[in-house]
């Protein structure tokens, strides 16, 4: 069974293993992209060899998921997902497929907890309660036993 928590707040403030990075696919090198959102506050804070590492796994597919370690940050390792299509858009299925990726990493590393932040919601072009549910109901079909705290940012 899992314990869902959603609360407004920093991600990179979470006291979790892991966290969830929304990221876009590795379709431009790790130097030339500018992140922002999310992406930036990672880099700026857990530093560029998470990114240098994430580059490693070339193109992501929609709905993929890969780990990377946590650079400065305190966490065992950050997963980073592809929640956009090749269009620059996100969809309830690409959101919950995921997210059943990213929980599949979690049980494989041993994780206990993990914080997500509300994928598509922002870049993808999702509405973020329709986000939202496609992350809930993804992640009641997980045979994952631990805490996953749904990120939103503050308003």
């Amino acid at each position: 069974m899992n314990t869902i928590r959603i609360v407004y707040g920093d991600l990179l403030q979470q006291p979790v293993d892991g966290i969830v990075n929304a990221w876009t696919r590795n379709l431009v090198p790790w130097w030339l992209v500018r992140p922002h959102g999310l992406a930036s506050a990672i880099r700026e804070r857990g530093g560029i060899t998470i990114f240098r590492e994430l580059a490693r796994y070339g193109p992501l597919v929609p709905g993929q998921a890969v780990l990377t370690g946590a650079g400065r940050l305190a966490f065992r390792g950050i997963i980073h997902v592809a929640a956009i299509s090749l269009v620059g858009r996100s969809y309830p299925a690409v959101i919950s497929l995921a997210v059943q990726n990213a929980l599949a990493i979690v049980r494989t590393q041993g994780w206990r907890s993990v914080a997500l932040p509300i994928l598509g919601s922002a870049n993808g072009g999702v509405p973020m309660e329709v986000a939202l549910n496609a992350m809930q109901r993804a992640i009641q079909t997980e045979p994952y036993v631990g805490t996953l705290i749904i990120v939103r940012a503050p308003a």
